[in-house]
């Protein structure tokens, strides 16, 4: 059965073969691109998912940040809302605190939170070096611990 136009399926396979054996070189070059640019990305977003949150956890980075800025949210999500305190800071960024945050207590965490002094705070390294990448995806390095050290 003809194509759209005009081709048979086997034909056409014919004619892809044909140009592979008078192009061997770009054959190569175009197979190995299209491993490159599409089985890589499709493999790295589940290492990406999967495996930062591992990252995070076995190599956690302390930062000394002086926090301007603290407010309070909620995520949304279909399943699952989850209250948050994020941290602004001029020297570290935006980070977010989910751990041992509710509903009832967020207000008052964010009101601890002197504006203006230095915290001590530890993130994971992975999520805080590719902080820069994750916001694009409305994403913050998350927050294990902090003290307010002046």
């Amino acid at each position: 059965m003809a194509g759209r136009h005009g081709y048979s399926k086997t034909g056409l396979e014919n004619r892809r073969r044909e140009w592979a054996r008078q192009h061997p070189r770009r054959a190569w070059v175009r197979w190995w691109l299209t491993l490159l640019l599409v089985f890589v990305p499709l493999l790295s977003v589940p290492v990406f998912i999967f495996g930062l949150p591992v990252y995070d956890r076995t190599h956690p980075v302390t930062l000394d940040c002086a926090v301007d800025a603290v407010a309070v949210g909620i995520t949304t999500g279909r399943y699952s809302h989850s209250p948050f305190v994020r941290f602004s800071s001029p020297d570290c960024g935006e980070l977010t605190l989910f751990r041992g945050v509710t509903r009832e207590n967020q207000d008052d965490i964010a009101a601890e939170v002197e504006r203006g002094d230095r915290y001590r705070v530890t993130v994971g390294g992975g999520s805080y070096q590719l902080r820069s990448f994750i916001r694009v995806l409305k994403l913050r390095p998350e927050i294990v611990r902090y003290e307010r050290i002046g």
